[in-house]
């Protein structure tokens, strides 16, 4: 396998944030295109009651205190589809960290709940997202996750060279997980992710 993905892919870099692991009911969603294009989005309609203490004290303080898009879960899908409306006949490489940012943005392009739940790990996975994609109009729509692959220093540079960027607010952490992403490789050592991995 080549150690590059050739163009005509486009990489975008997810994060979500979200109540608890149990249910996953979005709160925000940040979303960076290699391109310099980003949309952050603050959902209004999810109850707060089910958020975790870490979620109470690191996330909901951050929300509302920057330009968002404040929405609800219907709009936060259709601004997301047209969002990705210029990647149209492309192939989309969506690069994330963690299995649930998948899950919320499938539901929220699909438009329903949980669905994605039902998809993301099973065998049909790679076909719904590809089916997603050609709904979307994308050439393909293809999941990576870096999970704990990622260059964890280059994030950590990304914030210490961007004062105003906070930690756990989706955009910032999409911006830095492309900063990673991007960085030439640290090295095995230090578990650098190298693109088409």
């Amino acid at each position: 396998m080549s150690d590059r993905v050739a163009l005509p892919h486009a990489f975008l870099f997810l994060d979500t944030q979200f109540t608890d692991f149990a249910g996953r009911h979005p709160l925000s969603v940040g979303i960076a295109g290699q391109d310099g294009r980003t949309l952050y989005v603050e959902l209004t309609d999810t109850k707060r009651d089910a958020c975790t203490d870490f979620v109470v004290t690191q996330v909901l303080p951050l929300m509302g205190s920057s330009p968002a898009v404040l929405c609800n879960y219907a709009e936060a899908g259709s601004l997301l589809r047209e969002w990705l409306a210029p990647y149209q006949g492309r192939d989309v490489v969506l690069v994330h960290d963690c299995v649930a940012d998948r899950e919320i943005l499938f539901d929220l392009l699909h438009g329903g709940r949980g669905g994605g739940r039902r998809v993301i790990g099973g065998d049909a996975e790679h076909e719904s997202f590809r089916r997603l994609g050609r709904d979307l109009g994308l050439a393909d729509l293809l999941p990576m996750d870096v999970g704990q692959r990622v260059n964890q220093a280059a994030i950590e540079q990304f914030f210490d060279l961007n004062p105003r960027a906070r930690r756990h607010r989706a955009l910032d952490n999409a911006l830095a997980l492309m900063a990673a992403f991007l960085a030439p490789p640290a090295g095995a050592a230090s578990g650098g992710v190298q693109h088409g991995e």
